[in-house]
């Protein structure tokens, strides 16, 4: 299993109702999602026809949809769930990510996925397939091979 910036199985602390208000207004227009885009989701610049589609494909689908993860899905606690996890898992973190850092997924996911190890690609934020997709391809690879290696044994 591959986790690319995933949420953590433990709610983070910075998880409050306030935090997740906020964060549920982040796909309300074009203006907030590029806002979101320049200020938190990227660390590096889109080519605009990328950072157009995200905008686009970001405000295609219904508010109900577009407001679940952020005022419900967020502040769940899934440790229990992540514990079975019986297959290798690699998460892949944005050095720079503000919405799921480094931190927080050593601190609360890492310690709820037996087997679970973490790559975090260096210089980008959370959209770590659009900001770095060669280094995502390493990665994928790099584990690809590590858990051809371990059931060859």
């Amino acid at each position: 299993m591959v986790l690319l910036a995933p949420a953590p199985a433990l709610p983070a602390a910075a998880v409050t109702e306030q935090y997740r208000q906020d964060l549920s207004h982040a796909y309300d227009s074009p203006a907030s999602v590029g806002h979101a885009l320049d200020h938190v989701l990227t660390a590096v610049a889109m080519p605009q026809a990328v950072r157009d589609a995200v905008v686009r494909d970001s405000l295609a689908t219904s508010g109900d949809a577009r407001t679940e993860w952020p005022l419900r899905g967020i502040a769940q606690d899934i440790t229990k769930e992540a514990r079975r996890i019986e297959t290798p898992v690699a998460v892949l973190a944005g050095e720079h990510d503000k919405v799921e850092p480094p931190t927080v997924l050593r601190e609360c996911l890492l310690p709820y996925v037996p087997h679970a190890t973490m790559t975090t690609v260096p210089g980008v934020g959370h959209l770590l397939p659009l900001e770095a997709p060669e280094s995502v391809a390493t990665a994928l690879g790099d584990f690809l091979t590590t858990v051809k290696a371990a059931t060859s044994e």
